[in-house]
């Protein structure tokens, strides 16, 4: 039988505290959260592997996976997130990205665009008595602005660019976090709202899934 609480102390060992994440209250996030709960029951054993895994895919070929360890952890730690903050959670999946980002702020408003994800985050986030979070259905590149302004926006997976909507959400000084480009060129980056716009740091060189909410339609070249 699996030991779970040793699979997540590993993990944290050799994947996150490995690849420059400092903080000792996210670090113990990563090993208190179950991962297991939040990827299908014929991966559970999988939950801790340095890879990213498949928890859903519809027959349109949109797909949401639970993002590898240590990219995640990085963004985690690179948003600094405080006991204040209001958080929207875009692409959430199963929930395991907002169960992560419920434990360091106020609140998180997590979205995802198919009913069913919708309903199996909520589930997970009720298994584990968390309380602070509520996940609504939405287009993702929509966002949720009704619940906002967000001092803390997460795209959860790799993108073609930001919709401006997204940073209309935004209060001033807030921040938004994703994974700009795809594969090898994909950058984890800090989005910043200014009163003149907003700027933008790249944090960290990343290959994640990609969402396909947020890629860009090619049009017809003659």
């Amino acid at each position: 039988m699996l030991d779970f609480a040793e699979l997540r102390k590993n993990m944290v060992e050799n994947q996150i505290r490995t690849n420059d994440v400092t903080s000792l209250d996210i670090l113990d996030r990563f090993e208190q959260l179950p991962r297991e709960i939040f990827v299908p029951a014929d991966k559970k054993a999988f939950a801790y592997t340095d890879s990213d895994i498949r928890v859903w895919k519809n027959g349109a070929g949109d797909e949401r996976f639970l993002m590898e360890a240590y990219p995640f952890a990085r963004l985690v730690q690179a948003a600094q997130i405080r006991p204040t903050d209001l958080v929207l959670d875009i692409g959430c999946g199963t929930g395991y990205s907002t169960a992560m980002l419920a434990g360091f702020c106020e609140s998180v408003v997590a979205i995802e665009s198919a009913a069913d994800l919708v309903e199996t985050a909520t589930s997970n986030l009720i298994d584990l008595k968390i309380d602070n979070a509520v996940v609504l259905q939405s287009d993702l590149q929509d966002g949720y602005a009704k619940e906002g302004p967000y001092d803390l926006i997460v795209i959860n997976g790799a993108v073609d660019d930001v919709p401006p909507a997204l940073f209309d959400q935004l209060r001033s000084d807030g921040r938004l976090l994703t994974f700009v480009g795809h594969g090898n060129s994909g950058n984890l980056t800090m989005f910043r709202k200014t009163s003149s716009g907003t700027t933008s740091v790249p944090v960290m060189n990343a290959c994640v899934p990609s969402l396909t909410s947020f890629q860009r339609v090619e049009s017809f070249v003659f």
